[in-house]
This record gives structure tokens, C-alpha cells and sequence, in this order.
């Protein structure tokens, strides 16, 4: 089982001082991993750019702002825009739904947002304080039915 360390950049700079006087082998293996963990870290602990997931969020940024962000695979998108009936995904529109179900579960009371491919987050500003709010991202067929990829979470403003 591996051990878990946490390390503090401004504790690695000064860690020279190990190398004066007697020096047990312990302490000298310890400053090298010090080292190496400095200047590999990034190589390591790199944040991926995505998680190959499905997944929408909804975040209170104000009483009146809502930061939305999603991921979705290539097989997600693929599904909804062949049940929408699109043969070539470059003709499909991506929409983010903003439901306002604040009179209870009512899905006839919402706002489209045109998204596109590269997106993957945005603000929704100017909502309703005290208002809840459901968001989903889809694709529209020709005949004005959503077809629903990803759903997100309630939120309250």
C-alpha cells in the first residue's frame, strides 16, 4: 500500500539545508523525493479535460445568476441526435432548456439557450430570486420536440 503525502511548494525551496552536516540515508531519500515530486508535479497531478461522463450542474452565483456547466460523451450526443432524427450531427442544434418550476413540477414554463459544440459552461443571468430552477440539455427535432441528453440538478435562487 502507498503511502500519501501532501507537499507545500513553499516548503521545497528550502529543503538544501538537509544536504549540511551528517545526513542519515533516510533524509537524504526524503529530500529526492521532495525534489522529484517539485518538479514532476505537474506532469502528475494534471487536472483531465474531461471525465468521458454525462452530467449537468446547475450553481447559485447571486440570487439572480446561475453558472451551468456539462459534460457529455460523443455516444450521448450521437443518441439524442439520431432520435431527433439528424443523420449528420453537424446540422443538430444544441439547446439548454432552463425550466422555472417554481409552481410546482410545470415543464411548459421555460427558456431556450442555443449552446454550441465547444461549449461546456455559461451564466444564466437576470432570473427570479427565490425561484426554482431545473436545466436540460438536448437537441430539437423539426417537428419542435426536445429530445433530452442530460438533465441537472434542482436549484433554488
Amino acid at each position: 500500500m502507498s503511502e500519501i503525502r501532501e507537499l507545500y511548494f513553499d516548503r521545497l525551496e528550502g529543503m538544501n539545508y538537509l544536504l549540511e552536516g551528517s545526513v542519515s540515508t533516510s533524509q537524504l531519500n526524503q529530500q529526492k523525493r521532495a525534489n522529484l515530486s517539485a518538479k514532476s508535479i505537474n506532469s502528475h497531478y494534471t487536472i483531465p479535460d474531461n471525465y468521458n461522463s454525462n452530467k449537468l450542474f446547475l450553481e447559485a452565483k447571486n440570487p439572480i445568476t446561475v453558472y451551468a456547466y456539462w459534460e457529455y460523451t460523443f455516444d450521448k450526443i450521437n443518441k439524442a441526435a439520431f432520435s431527433a432524427g439528424y443523420e449528420d450531427i453537424r446540422k443538430v442544434n444544441l439547446l439548454l432548456r432552463i425550466y422555472d418550476l417554481t409552481e410546482g413540477n410545470n415543464l411548459e414554463d421555460y427558456s431556450n439557450l442555443e449552446v454550441s459544440f465547444a461549449d461546456d459552461s455559461c451564466y444564466i443571468n437576470n432570473l427570479k430570486q427565490g425561484h426554482k430552477y431545473l436545466a436540460k440539455l438536448g437537441v430539437v427535432d423539426r417537428s419542435d420536440k426536445f429530445h433530452v441528453m442530460i438533465e441537472s440538478n434542482q436549484i433554488i435562487l
